[in-house]
Order: C-alpha cells, then sequence, then structure tokens
C-alpha cells in the first residue's frame, strides 16, 4: 500500500477539493497546488510519491489492517482512501491474472514437452515388439518390454494430469479476466 507504485498510480486519479477545485489531480494538489509547476514532471512525480508516502499510514491489528490517510481536507482524506482500496484491488486482479496466464503457459510449455517424450517412448515400445518378437522364453526381453509399457504409462499420466490443469488454469484465467 505504501509503495512507490501505489503512490505514482495514485497521483493520477483526480479528486475534487475546496482549497483547488473540482477533478484535479493528486499530482497538482499534493505539488504545485494552483500555480504554474515550476520542476519537471519527473522531480513534481518524485516530490508526489513521497507525499503520497507521507500520507498513508498502515496498521496491523491482528489479521485486520487499519487505513489512516492524511490530508488538508476531510473529504480528500476519505476519497484518496476509497482510491488506495481501488488501486489495491486492481493490483491484486493484475496479479492474480498474471500469475494464471503464467500458470497456464507454463502447463502448456510442460505439456508440449511431455507429448514429445511419450510420442518418442511409443515409438520405442512399438521398435522394441518389432524387433523382439519371440520374447516369451527370454525373461531379460520380457523385463525390458515391461520397463519400456512402464514409462510409456507413466507419460500417459503425467499428460493427463497436465492436460486436466490446463483445463483447470484456463477457467481460472478465465475467471481473474472477470
Amino acid at each position: 500500500i505504501k509503495s512507490r507504485t501505489m503512490a505514482k498510480s495514485l497521483l493520477k486519479h483526480r479528486f475534487d477539493t475546496e482549497e483547488y477545485g473540482p477533478q484535479k489531480e493528486l499530482l497538482q494538489i499534493l505539488t504545485y497546488g494552483n500555480y504554474e509547476p515550476t520542476k519537471g514532471i519527473n522531480a513534481l512525480i518524485k516530490s508526489g510519491i513521497g507525499s503520497v508516502q507521507g500520507m498513508i499510514e498502515i496498521q496491523t491489528m491482528g489479521s485486520m489492517y487499519e487505513l489512516e490517510i492524511s490530508a488538508s481536507e476531510p473529504k480528500l482524506a476519505a476519497d484518496v482512501a476509497n482510491a488506495v482500496m481501488e488501486e489495491l484491488d486492481t493490483h491484486q486482479r493484475e496479479y492474480n491474472a498474471r500469475k494464471a496466464t503464467e500458470t497456464r503457459e507454463f502447463i502448456e510449455e510442460r505439456l508440449i514437452d511431455i507429448k514429445a517424450e511419450l510420442e518418442e517412448a511409443e515409438e520405442d515400445l512399438k521398435n522394441f515388439r518389432e524387433t523382439n518378437r519371440n520374447i516369451i522364453s527370454s525373461p531379460a526381453l520380457q523385463l525390458e518390454q515391461e520397463r519400456q509399457g512402464r514409462d510409456v504409462a507413466v507419460l500417459i499420466g503425467v499428460f493427463t494430469t497436465l492436460k486436466q490443469q490446463l483445463e483447470t488454469a484456463k477457467i481460472e484465467e478465465v475467471k481473474e479476466s472477470d
């Protein structure tokens, strides 16, 4: 809540004040007011970030947090508090959406790798069976066929699990976008 990112986004919000008038950006309210700015935009933003961070106090009360905003006018303080909550909500939604997308992309990449491994294992098993048609009399060949079959079965399980997780991740991604 007291991060530079939060402060910078709050500076763009517009507020109504008695002193500065309606719909003024918080940057203007906190830095140059009704006068022409004498500093460059970067210096104004840096100063504004510091001012916003100074306005905000947050205290932990068990599992709850208390947010306190100090401003020159009570209505401005209340409006800034509401803007903080909106920004926090937006940030949380964007974070969750980004995480859902990263998860989906990871699963898709892993699915491609596992599919290639599975196809290779199935091809190896097929070639083994074509090359060794009479394996009943050879315990070593039977054991090798079982091992290759087990590898294929494990990869099928992993592939199936990843497919299910991909569908779940797509659903989560849609939920986060809502």
